[in-house]
């Protein structure tokens, strides 16, 4: 998790908003700190197995380099026409 997280914080065409939230998030990850205390039953737990993974999945979504790349775009003249991009 680490070295994916590293490796996207160095990358240019990562966003700012998925790094901003990616540290806290590691932060809270290896914090001993918890948002709820782990001896509440079921609850202490609940936190790390809920919020971890969403937000690793927001991150995810929101990078750069899980997109696909965009395909170049037709002129409506040119689709009129039946033309495609590469001709």
């Amino acid at each position: 998790m680490l070295g994916v997280g590293d490796v996207a914080c160095r990358d240019p065409r990562v966003p700012w908003y998925p790094k901003t939230f990616s540290a806290p998030l590691v932060a809270y990850a290896l914090s001993p700190i918890d948002l709820i205390p782990d001896f509440i039953p079921v609850l202490g737990y609940l936190d790390e197995l809920v919020l971890l993974p969403l937000g690793v999945l927001y991150c995810g979504r929101h990078s750069a380099l899980t997109q696909p790349p965009r395909a170049p775009s037709v002129s409506p003249e040119r689709h009129a026409a039946g033309g495609t991009p590469w001709t």
